[in-house]
């Protein structure tokens, strides 16, 4: 079974993936070199068959970042910590707005969300406000 942290890289190399491709007219196997991946994870990112857990687009916060990540990439030189940064930020922002929550439900189903703090406070503790 897949943790949390899979789950949302996946739905944030979707996103880029989608950001570099249709916005930035990268070809597939261009945008799967710039993020470490294939050409058909590509794809499937694009058709919505992997990556797709969490509905990120719908959160404008998040596409902000999302789009500031695929730009970073975009550029020639740019450090690893930069973008890694960025994704930090995201995995934070879908921690604090508990965006997790449904997808927990489905993990685990002994968890009782209705009384969860996890996302809270390690978004919290992600962002130094312990």
């Amino acid at each position: 079974m897949r943790n949390s942290r899979e789950i949302i890289g996946s739905n944030l190399k979707a996103l880029v993936a989608k950001e570099m491709v249709k916005t930035h007219g990268l070809k597939q196997e261009e945008a799967a070199k710039l993020l470490g991946t294939t050409q058909p994870a590509i794809s499937q990112y694009l058709h919505g068959v992997r990556g797709k857990a969490l509905k990120l687009e719908k959160n404008a916060k998040a596409m902000a970042i999302i789009n500031n990540i695929a730009n970073i990439q975009m550029e020639s030189e740019t450090p690893r910590e930069k973008i890694m940064i960025e994704f930090c930020k995201v995995c934070a922002l879908v921690r604090k707005e508990g965006m997790m929550c449904d997808l927990h439900r489905h993990l685990e189903p002994k968890l009782k969300i209705e009384k969860c703090q996890l996302c809270k406070a390690v978004s919290n503790c992600l962002l130094g406000k312990l």
